[in-house]
């Protein structure tokens, strides 16, 4: 079985949403945090963009809603950059 720091990006980046769907919203955070690490290293800002918004939704979902939103605006504004 693996291990959750044996993901590469991707599986780190569909470990964030299926925890989302799970109510795990810290775990889905520390899961998408992960993956924009990976995804930095590769430059692939849409993705990125994909993570930032997933950890805005976690934090919708808990209520700590400036969180959100700051992370809303940033998966909003590298979605503008790259058009």
């Amino acid at each position: 079985m693996s291990h959750p720091e044996d993901f590469n990006e991707v599986d780190s980046y569909s470990l964030g949403n299926h925890l989302l769907d799970k109510g795990k919203y810290d775990e889905a955070i520390a899961a998408f945090e992960k993956a924009i690490q990976e995804f930095g290293t590769k430059s692939q800002y849409i993705d990125i963009s994909a993570c930032h918004y997933g950890i805005g939704h976690a934090y919708y979902s808990k209520g700590q809603f400036d969180q959100a939103i700051a992370q809303y605006k940033i998966a909003l504004e590298m979605r503008q950059a790259n058009l």
